[in-house]
């Protein structure tokens, strides 16, 4: 060992000496003036401002490595996040504490306050569906209404199988009771012009409640035409639930109500009145 290291170690000794001492001189002061209890406080109120500055420091130290990986090509860049977070969309700044959580408020105020799209326009087997069945005035008003499989002639389900005599008492229609119009007009008490007024609306595509008009020899009507009313739409769209009067079908004819399965047919010049 060389005289200045022998110097310097020899000055360390010393100066570690003199803050030994000097601790030792300032807490036997503070004993000496002020009681052993106040002694004691004044050394944990100290080191509790050590703690406390220490604490500070630590999350700028982590903001400023963290922000520097992230500059420097260690977060999202490379497709790592920063300190185990997500990848910045941006790939510019890796977030800490309070940063995150007002990044993650300022994304979801973001979403919340997009424009809603527009609904697309609803398809016409969609706009058959969203129709409620109609049986107002009727003398049956069963729920269930088609069977899972059906043809022409399928006998529909519950008290929608069975032929029935309206009292025509309880009705209003100017046309001769027992005929096809009769009914159709007696179910529409304030448009008991239906079958003949211009102000009508009238189409190939089906509504719920509208008067029906098959042309002759057109799904069971005879050569003069028929009249029923659309009770219901099916599940498929293609099947019909109708309503009627003077069809000689299961006992049904003159005076008499049935219901039947018919179906959506625009080429023969099937016509729905509303």
């Amino acid at each position: 060992m060389c005289r200045w290291d022998a110097w310097r170690s020899s000055t360390d000794r010393r100066r570690r000496l003199l803050g030994t001492l000097w601790i030792t001189k300032f807490i036997g002061g503070l004993i000496a003036r002020n009681g052993v209890r106040i002694a004691l406080a004044t050394i944990v109120t100290l080191l509790a401002a050590v703690v406390i500055v220490g604490t500070q420091l630590q999350p700028q130290i982590a903001n400023s490595a963290m922000r520097n990986n992230s500059v420097s090509g260690g977060g999202a860049g490379n497709g790592v996040g920063c300190a185990g977070q997500p990848p910045s969309t941006s790939g510019a700044v890796c977030y800490a504490s309070n940063d995150l959580l007002a990044n993650s408020i300022t994304r979801a105020v973001s979403v919340a306050t997009r424009p809603t799209p527009t609904p697309a326009p609803k398809s016409q087997a969609q706009s058959f569906a969203d129709q409620p069945p109609n049986t107002v005035g009727q003398p049956c008003h069963d729920s269930y209404m088609f069977v899972p499989k059906i043809s022409a002639w399928t006998t529909p389900p519950g008290c929608y199988a069975n032929i029935f005599t309206p009292d025509r008492s309880q009705y209003s229609a100017p046309s001769t009771f027992g005929y096809c119009n009769w009914w159709v007009e007696a179910l529409h008490p304030k448009q008991q012009d239906i079958l003949y007024g211009s102000e009508y609306a009238r189409s190939t595509t089906p509504v719920v409640g509208a008067a029906v008009w098959f042309p002759p020899n057109v799904q069971g009507a005879s050569s003069a035409g028929h009249w029923a009313q659309l009770v219901a739409i099916g599940p498929d769209h293609y099947w019909l639930l109708i309503t009627e009067m003077n069809f000689g079908w299961r006992g049904g004819g003159f005076g008499k109500v049935d219901y039947r399965y018919v179906h959506v047919d625009p080429a023969a010049g099937v016509v729905f009145v509303h």
